[in-house]
């Protein structure tokens, strides 16, 4: 078994080395104050599953070496520093299950195109400052589950590149400044359970198309009470339906019809 040395800074300035051998499926460096780190090594780690980076100091990261880490299931790199992550050259990376980037600072984020046969299931991006963000690269992740992105600075967001993820089951975009959506193409999300939109200071939303969602059972929007438009679209739509999805039976009970 062959060993490598992976080099990082600390944030008061230290020098430190982690020994690592070439076989081994996990490097695991939280909580070690690191401000600075350098992957290249990695790239003779064919067999790595889950690199940990989390609860440093990070403020950029470049994770080319690790395109020829073909194994590679699980990147943990929540509550650093970065400002922005280009993961387009994890393209062969098809293994990955798990991208959590969650409590950065992260302005940037470019996906990987993994194609049909990827695995990719969580995503987590909540606690950033995002602005925009484009998923189209997403578009043959059939198998993700969880997509979290709220508490960003998004103002306008497309979703039609997520109509091709059939086993979507929770998606928060909630605390962002979303003040329309259009959620059209999650009607082709069969296994949608969870959708979080409140705290984007929407006026009106037209969920119609949810009622193609019949495992949805949890809907956070603004309150429909008050100034909310919530456009359900009842007396077509419900009057044809057998079954309803428990989210949308919920919000109908709570509308003040005007």
């Amino acid at each position: 078994m062959g060993r490598i040395q992976v080099r990082y800074t600390t944030a008061d300035g230290r020098k430190e080395t982690e020994e690592f051998g070439t076989s081994d499926q996990a490097l695991k460096l939280s909580f070690r104050k690191i401000a600075a780190i350098y992957l290249s090594p990695l790239s003779h780690c064919s067999y790595l599953k889950l690199l940990d980076l989390s609860n440093n100091e990070i403020g950029s990261l470049d994770v080319t070496p690790l395109k020829h880490c073909f194994d590679l299931q699980f990147i943990r790199c929540q509550q650093n520093r970065l400002e922005e992550i280009d993961l387009s050259s994890l393209s062969q990376c098809i293994r990955l299950e798990l991208l959590n980037f969650s409590g950065n600072s992260l302005q940037h984020i470019a996906f990987p195109n993994l194609g049909h046969d990827c695995n990719l299931k969580e995503i987590f991006l909540s606690n950033n400052c995002l602005e925009d963000i484009d998923f189209s690269q997403l578009s043959q992740c059939s198998r993700l589950k969880w997509l979290k992105i709220a508490h960003n600075r998004l103002q306008d967001i497309e979703l039609s590149a997520l109509s091709s993820c059939s086993s979507l089951e929770e998606l928060d975009l909630s605390s962002n400044r979303l003040e329309e959506l259009n959620v059209d193409p999650l009607g082709l999300c069969p296994n949608l359970r969870e959708l979080w939109l409140h705290d984007n200071g929407m006026q009106s939303l037209d969920v119609s198309a949810l009622f193609e969602c019949p495992e949805l059972i949890t809907l956070q929007a603004e309150d429909p009470t008050s100034q909310f438009a919530l456009t359900l679209r009842a007396d077509e739509q419900l009057s044809s339906r057998t079954r309803i999805p428990p989210a949308l039976e919920d919000l109908r009970s709570r509308i003040h019809w005007v």
